[in-house]
């Protein structure tokens, strides 16, 4: 979960105070979630979702003691538990 916000505040040119701000938290809470010294609150997890706009699997997977290896890409929203490719998948299968 951290490497994840941090990766967020990175992407978006934001400070640990300023994702505080968002989520309603202080900023140490911030600092222990991006450490993984902590996990984040069930009733955080929701915050998160809302406002930063991640997929709740991904928060719910990532927020637990043995985390599962989930790869995301900011940028397309995409997330996966293999490698993410490139190249979109195609979807013609499905019809």
């Amino acid at each position: 979960m951290g490497d994840l916000l941090i990766d967020y505040r990175k992407h978006n040119k934001l400070s640990q105070s300023d994702i505080a701000a968002i989520l309603d938290v202080a900023i140490r809470t911030i600092a222990r979630w991006e450490k993984n010294e902590t996990l984040v609150k069930h009733q955080k997890e929701k915050d998160i979702v809302e406002n930063l706009l991640f997929p709740y699997q991904v928060v719910r997977n990532l927020n637990t003691e043995r985390p599962l290896s989930i790869y995301y890409d900011l940028k397309t929203s995409r997330y996966s538990q293999t490698a993410l490719s490139i190249v979109p998948v195609r979807a013609n299968w499905f019809k």
